[in-house]
């Protein structure tokens, strides 16, 4: 007579239960890592999206001959200056900032990001140099926790 091993049913049922664990854990640190890459990845591209639309911003003001507009003390979601002898427009427009220049048209924010607000104020007075309060909100496209991530920005600019 031969014996045969085996299994017996309680040791299925218990290697079973002990796996069906081991997935769960497995699972739930696998989805808290994408939420943190999706945090992440969305928190860089908002950041970048600032740093380069303040860089650009900052570089134009400071290298204008002139402000067109806004008035002085005055706010406007649209800044005319003229650089290097060239009108430019920079202006909000359906959630991303344009800037017009020669013609043609440049969105300034990537497609992560939208901008909820941006307003120029134009600071000082009639004899001085002109200088430029610039408030730019942004907001990620990508939802974490149920929240968008969401940046406010303020900086003072000045002709040179």
């Amino acid at each position: 007579m031969k014996i045969k091993k085996a299994f017996t049913l309680i040791e299925l049922i218990i290697f079973m239960g002990i796996f069906s664990i081991l997935i769960f854990i497995l699972t739930d640190i696998f989805i808290s890592s994408l939420k943190t890459k999706t945090s992440s990845e969305s928190s860089a591209a908002i950041n970048q999206d600032a740093r380069f639309i303040f860089a650009k911003l900052t570089s134009d003001i400071n290298n204008a001959n002139s402000i067109i507009s806004p008035d002085l003390g005055v706010s406007s979601s649209t800044l005319d200056l003229i650089l290097y002898g060239i009108p430019e427009t920079i202006r909000l427009n359906n959630n991303n900032i344009e800037l017009i220049t020669g013609g043609t048209t440049y969105v300034l924010n990537g497609i992560n990001s939208r901008i909820t607000n941006l307003a120029f104020t134009r600071l000082g007075n009639d004899l001085g140099k002109n200088t430029i309060r610039i408030n730019l909100t942004l907001q990620s496209s990508a939802v974490v926790n149920k929240n968008p991530e969401i940046i406010s920005l303020e900086t003072t600019v000045g002709l040179r």
